[in-house]
């Protein structure tokens, strides 16, 4: 069955037992033939009786040839040859004329008329059903009716979509039958668009090359860039029945890259843009400036530039240049920002393959720049472009420029920057921590007042990896001589060092002398770093706002840091307030840009990480959850001194999943230690509060409520001190005052845990009246984010143990619905929800939907 596509599917199929018909649009390699083949699997085991039409676009000039093929009718010799239309449609009507009938039609666009005149008047005269696929904007060009799809009164359109860059890691993880490394996933993800037979293909193609092949751990891993020449026939479908301007065009854009609407009308006709958008070909993604055209599938860029050079490419590259010169290509507008909107609602293959497209173009360069003159201002560009790639890609190219640099050249801002750059590499690459502060101390004080510069590294690198330096604010003091540059290093160090110690007063007066600095707010770490003191405030709706504001802003500028570090900031917003549907769509994002790149600090490095894998436990996947912690921790990944930066917290989620709470609850417990004694306050706190929620201990919280007079400012940590402390004790009152603290604060989902406990607290000392209370006020909270489902099971194995469906059943029943109410409510056969529930009794070794009630509300409070 096609696991993507489940409700889908079960949907169609009721359709088709209703009488309806059923429509699948979707481009090549949507996964549309697919689609059809398992809706046909299903109705055939539930004894209907299928036809199977094909259209094949070589034999559509041929009147009756779709329904002539072999193994279509099978009517005998007296159909063959030179069938009259009247045998034809008695051998059709003779198929399809039994109960519980349908006629299935792949392809459709590409069938030829008679055949479609024919099986339009039995699907008429019999009202049998009609599942039929055919190409987004596509018409079937040998029928000449415009009407021609009105024919079908369809009762369910099916719309191929992309997959989402989770559920395109699921679909290759079964058919590999083991994981796929993220750095490969991703780049599967931006070459296909998410369309899931193209990606079928491609792995396809990369494994019969080697270029994807198992590691040690049998994890699926890329060696090259994936491209190979045999996926040449495929992608020829794509194009192959475009007229030859069309084509054309279609080879023009794909040779400029992405170009603003503008750029594009001035190479291609306005009428040939609405033919190629309209057949999927090509997408326009709306900016703040401009508009932008791009060519999907992203494979299909690589497909033409890497075709052999020809007279007609020649012919093609001189139209180019004609009409917009030289300059104006995108090769050149992307090396600057490209002002794209957020791109939301599944797009976000689109946005990775765009920002892959950016970095070849800006290490393009950065490469040519830095080859004609090896300067240190040189260096650095390219060093910055090559921090994109993934580290295997880069790393002798980074040791290169680091060795070849002539630092005899240039002015000194760009020695400093290089310095800086190079301790940056030896600590977080190369994990020579000690190496790298030697550098910098031995270079202090060669570059004057950009010197500096170094300081300001020196204090975050032994911040985020060892400890913040007792000295800190006064190697980081700022005064108002220095360059902006080096006001703007110091000021973000200090922000660094005050947020990680929950100094929050301190933290918004460097903010705002950064913001009085950098009016339009380039800088991306102080904007990250002030969400984080949003939080610990409890100021939660404006860091969500904010965050949210940033990312867009980083998404428009195809910024790929920015993306990776203000959603992972993000992600702790939802992941506090219980939204966990927008944490994983924030995993997305985070992949879909790719995994670690050559030299992000390693915090960034780790907050990836850690939100990917705890996203992926949260989903009851083990294995891969078992996959990111053992890649991090072969990379080396420290903690970071920030919440949501410890490897502390995908390991503990691993071990909830396999039943060991004690044990989790004593991995955060350690790790929150040793982060609280690096001066990582606000990280270390929260760690050891979650340890003692996971597992009560009075002692313990004896010692983190002492440690909690030290952090007065972190409103967050205090109302989170409250509800430990209720839970340790189970005093109930103490228990609603924690929860409306909570409710304060933002983190919703906490606060309903909170509320059903009082409230079952209070019953069972036989206090209706304040239980009533507590009930009350629980739907309060809830009301107060609309929608949004909240997450309040928390910390247990419930979200790991079942699948994210039948969690969804699970609470249904829990709730008290029927089966058939809940087949109802999800779109589902009830056959299906008895399936569910079965599995579901049997992970959970419960014996009835009354045991199942009752451990919900064990587990989460319903």
């Amino acid at each position: 069955m096609d696991i993507q596509h489940g409700d889908t599917l079960a949907l169609a199929a009721e359709t088709v037992r209703a009488g309806g018909s059923v429509e699948v649009v979707g481009s090549h390699g949507s996964g549309k033939s697919t689609f059809l083949k398992n809706l046909n699997d299903i109705l055939r085991d539930g004894g209907w009786s299928t036809l199977f039409i094909r259209g094949i676009a070589s034999l559509k000039q041929f009147p009756l040839a779709a329904l002539n093929l072999p193994g279509v009718l099978d009517a005998g010799d007296e159909v063959r040859g030179i069938a009259s239309i009247h045998q034809v449609t008695f051998a059709l009507q003779a198929k399809v004329s039994g109960p519980n009938s349908v006629i299935f039609i792949d392809d459709w666009n590409e069938l030829d008329e008679a055949s479609w005149g024919i099986i339009d008047s039995v699907h008429r005269a019999l009202s049998v059903p009609v599942v039929f696929s055919h190409l987004r904007g596509a018409r079937a060009s040998s029928i000449s009716d415009e009407s021609y799809l009105s024919r079908v009164p369809t009762g369910y359109v099916v719309e191929m979509r992309s997959l989402r860059i989770d559920e395109l890691g699921a679909v290759l993880k079964t058919h590999l039958n083991s994981p796929i490394e993220r750095g490969a996933l991703s780049r599967v993800y931006a070459m296909t668009g998410g369309h899931i037979g193209l990606a079928l293909a491609l792995v396809k193609a990369a494994r019969r090359e080697n270029q994807l092949v198992q590691d040690s751990y049998g994890v699926w891993t890329s060696t090259d860039d994936l491209w190979s020449s045999g996926l040449t026939s495929m992608l020829e479908t794509y194009v192959s029945d475009l007229p030859t301007h069309v084509r054309d065009s279609l080879e023009v854009l794909a040779s400029v890259g992405t170009v603003d609407l503008d750029t594009a009308r001035k190479l291609v006709e306005v009428e040939v843009l609405e033919l190629l958008e309209e057949r999927g070909l090509t997408t326009i993604l709306s900016g703040s400036v401009h508009d932008w055209v791009m060519v999907i599938p992203p494979l299909l860029v690589e497909y033409f530039r890497r075709a052999p050079a020809s007279t007609r490419k020649d012919r093609l590259n001189r139209h180019i240049l004609e009409r917009i010169g030289e300059v104006e290509p995108a090769a050149v507008v992307l090396a600057g920002n490209s002002p794209l909107a957020p791109i939301v609602d599944g797009r976000e293959a689109l946005f990775a393959a765009l920002a892959r497209e950016q970095v070849r173009t800006r290490i393009t360069v950065a490469s040519a720049d830095w080859v004609a003159s090896q300067t240190p201002r040189n260096a650095v560009g390219y060093i910055t472009a090559l921090m994109q790639l993934p580290q295997a890609d880069s790393e002798v190219l980074v040791e290169q420029v680091f060795r070849d640099t002539d630092f005899s050249t240039g002015e000194i801002e760009s020695h400093a920057e290089l310095i800086v750059l190079h301790a940056n590499w030896l600590a977080h690459v190369q994990g020579k921590v000690d190496d790298a502060l030697e550098l910098l101390r031995t270079e202090r004080n060669s570059f004057g007042d950009f010197g500096r510069l170094l300081d300001a590294a020196e204090v975050t690198i032994l911040t985020n990896l060892v400890r913040a330096p007792s000295d800190s604010l006064k190697k980081l003091k700022v005064t108002h001589d220095l360059p902006v540059k080096v006001q703007l290093a110091l000021l973000e160090a200090q922000m660094l060092i005050f947020v990680t110690s929950c100094r929050f007063n301190e933290a918004h007066q460097a903010f705002e002398r950064i913001r009085v600095l950098d009016p339009l707010q380039e800088q991306i770490k102080p904007r990250v770093l002030y969400g984080f003191m949003l939080l610990g405030e409890g100021r939660h709706a404006e860091a969500l706002h904010l965050l949210t504001h940033w990312l867009e802003e980083a998404r428009e500028q195809v910024d790929i840091q920015g993306v990776r570090s203000l959603a992972c900031a993000l992600a702790l917003c939802h992941s506090q307030s219980g939204d966990h549907f927008a944490l994983d769509r924030l995993a997305e994002v985070v992949a879909a840009v790719g995994g670690h790149t050559s030299f992000p600090s390693n915090p960034q490095v780790a907050t990836v990480s850690v939100t990917t894998s705890v996203v992926a436990a949260r989903r009851g996947d083990t294995l891969l959850t078992e996959r990111f912690v053992r890649e991090a921790q072969r990379q080396g990944i420290a903690d970071g001194p920030l919440p949501a930066q410890s490897l502390a917290w995908p390991i503990a989620q691993l071990m909830i999943l396999q039943g060991e709470l004690e044990h989790a609850a004593e991995e955060l417990w350690r790790s929150g230690e040793k982060l609280w004694a690096r001066e990582a306050r606000y990280a270390g706190m929260l760690e050891m509060f979650v340890s003692i929620e996971i597992h009560p201990n009075a002692e313990r919280l004896d010692k983190v409520n002492q440690l909690l007079k030290l952090v007065p400012e972190n409103v967050s940590l205090q109302a989170q001190g409250v509800y430990v402390t209720a839970l340790v004790k189970k005093d109930p009152e103490s228990m609603l005052r924690g929860a409306e603290a909570l409710v304060d604060t933002g983190r919703f989902g906490l606060a309903a845990s909170a509320y059903a406990m009082a409230e079952a607290w209070f019953e069972n000392a036989g206090n209706a009246a304040r239980a009533t209370d507590a009930h009350e006020a629980g739907n309060r909270a809830r009301s107060r984010i609309g929608s949004s489902a909240l997450d309040v099971s928390r910390f247990s194995a419930l979200p790991a143990v079942l699948s994210r469906r039948e969690e969804q059943v699970a609470r249904l029943v829990a709730y008290g619905l029927t089966n058939r109410e809940i087949a109802t409510e999800l779109y589902l056969s009830a056959r299906t929800v008895e399936g569910h529930v079965r599995r579901i009794f049997r992970k959970l070794k419960l014996k009835n939907r009354r045991a199942l009630e009752e451990y919900f509300t064990d587990q989460s409070g319903i």
